[in-house]
């Protein structure tokens, strides 16, 4: 049964996807969506997008790219429903330029420096990709109606929560849903605890702040699938996963608070949804008590007197990436290594391996000075244009201007301790939540007009 689905589930989404696609084309950008989740929803077994050789690393923006272009190529942009305007380049898309202009300038400055290229223009491709696709995406969103761009965002958090249940199931369970090698596997009290994160949901935070700005919609239904992705959350046992997680609930009712003015309202809401979560976390407890005293264990580390490596502290992490910062050479400083290898450079390998745990590291290795601070200004940016546009509009682009606020700050917070846009599942949608306020902003303006 579990093999069975594990065969038929990929082919099931994507044939929702592109059925959906020749008639919304947004609906084609999920495939892309669908690569980047690939473990959590066996997408890895649809060969196609599995082809091995040396373009694998720039795969997801090969497909991205041909998908992107089928709209044209069968004319699906023109009708009533889907119209072409011009778009206006904004603040967002200039820092992406730098960016752009900061890899290339990376690029020129490794080929000059190393007498070896082996690596080197793949490994360009693969850093270049986060931004071309960074326009793709803002292109497809800008291409649609916003009632049609939330229909599509529902559709990857359906997505995403289903991956959730599966997760649970066998981590939580230990119904043996995957049959991909656990990251930690150790038996506490009797029973076989697993630890995993690369089958794990991939879009979390996101889901939560779909489903806690557009509840109302369906409030049922939606909140039993904010549960199933909150308990998702309890299930990868990581400390900082759950506390971002409790944070984004608290955020959402304070800025909701103070747009409207109703303090009592949102010291209300915050209270009944701490009470949701404590009836949530006992039953979890009843439900799951060997996982919850585990879970609870790991929080008591840090009150112990341990090593900051021996529990993975956030010390430990920013040791590790003040390392990787080191051995950045001197005049180098300003562009970051580039696109070097571990044919060129031997701390490579750690950078990744520390990347991994703390985006920055991978920031400033790969964009130098440069890079660390016109990241910084995206995520200010792009939060204070999304918090202008909740405040100044009303309806359907206020409540997304909301939710991207709250992915933001998420994708912030855990780009503390984890690789968000330069994920190991690929970058070329790494940075589509930038793409999407860069939308609405566009959307916002004509409104406006």
């Amino acid at each position: 049964m579990v093999e069975l689905l594990r065969m038929l589930l990929p082919y099931l989404l994507l044939g929702v996807f592109l059925f959906k696609g020749f008639r919304k084309p947004i609906y084609f950008l999920g495939v892309s969506f669908l690569m980047y989740m690939s473990e959590s929803i066996f997408f890895e077994n649809v060969k196609i997008f599995q082809v091995p050789g040396r373009i694998l690393p720039a795969l997801k923006l090969i497909w991205m790219i041909i998908f992107w272009l089928l709209p044209f190529i069968f004319h699906l942009y023109i009708g009533r429903e889907i119209k072409r305007s011009r778009q206006k380049a904004g603040i967002l898309d200039y820092l992406i330029i730098v960016l752009i202009i900061t890899t290339v300038t990376g690029l020129v400055i490794t080929l000059i420096t190393y007498p070896v290229y082996d690596g080197l223009i793949m490994e360009f491709f693969v850093l270049l990709s986060l931004f071309i696709g960074y326009f793709i995406i803002r292109d497809w969103g800008f291409s649609c109606k916003p009632d049609v761009l939330k229909g599509f965002l529902l559709s990857l958090v359906l997505v995403n929560t289903l991956s959730a249940v599966l997760y649970i199931l066998h981590q939580g369970a230990g119904l043996g849903i995957y049959d991909i090698e656990e990251y930690i596997e150790e038996v506490f009290g009797g029973e076989r605890i697993t630890r995993s994160f690369w089958f794990m949901p991939q879009f979390l935070f996101f889901s939560i702040a779909y489903l806690l700005v557009f509840r109302e919609d369906k409030p049922v239904l939606y909140t039993i699938m904010l549960i199933i992705n909150l308990g998702a959350v309890f299930i990868t046992y990581s400390r900082s996963t759950l506390l971002v997680a409790l944070f984004l609930i608290v955020f959402y009712f304070i800025i909701l608070g103070f747009k409207e003015n109703r303090i009592g309202y949102m010291i209300k809401n915050i209270v009944i949804y701490m009470a949701i979560a404590v009836i949530g976390l006992v039953a979890v407890i009843k439900i799951f008590p060997t996982n919850a005293q585990y879970f609870q264990d790991r929080f008591r580390e840090l009150t112990e007197e341990r090593s900051p490596y021996q529990i993975n502290s956030l010390e430990y992490r920013i040791e590790r990436t003040v390392g990787v910062v080191k051995s950045i050479k001197a005049e180098k400083i300003i562009f970051g290594m580039g696109p070097v290898t571990e044919d060129q450079e031997p701390s490579v390998p750690a950078m990744k391996s520390i990347t991994s745990d703390m985006v920055w590291t991978g920031v400033a290795y790969r964009w130098g000075l440069i890079g660390v601070v016109v990241f910084i200004l995206l995520y200010v940016y792009a939060f204070l244009k999304s918090y202008k546009i909740f405040v100044k509009s009303t309806g359907l682009i206020s409540l997304m201007a909301l939710m991207f606020m709250i992915i933001l700050v998420s994708q912030f917070l855990e780009g503390i301790t984890s690789w968000t846009f330069l994920s190991g599942h690929g970058y070329a949608t790494g940075l589509w939540y930038f793409a999407m306020v860069a939308v609405l902003d566009d959307k916002f303006r004509q409104k406006l007009n």
